[in-house]
């Protein structure tokens, strides 16, 4: 253990501190029913890659050496694209 996480572990979380009148591993328990833990789906999506494309006339983009198929619809149009670099078998297409 860092002395930084040391002391914030063994000190400052037990401490009251004059701006809050408690303890901050006080305030953190109490209201701890009015937190909510991401699912692993959520956490997963929030640390995609994000780039822009603008799809070319035959429904396609290219991303990473990579060609993927859009529908007619995104033609002409930027999309954003989420993706996971390691698993480029499968990417998220947005509407920029």
């Amino acid at each position: 253990m860092t002395p930084f996480f040391a002391w914030l572990e063994l000190d400052y979380h037990h401490k009251e501190h004059e701006g809050i009148k408690a303890k901050p591993l006080d305030i953190f328990l109490s209201h701890q029913d009015k937190l909510r833990y991401p699912a692993e789906e959520e956490i997963k999506e929030a640390f995609l890659y994000r780039e822009k494309r603008k799809v070319h006339m035959d429904c396609t983009f290219s991303l990473l050496d990579n060609w993927y198929e859009v529908m007619p619809a995104l033609v002409r149009q930027e999309v954003e694209i989420h993706f996971d670099p390691d698993h480029l078998a499968t990417v998220k297409v947005y509407l920029a």
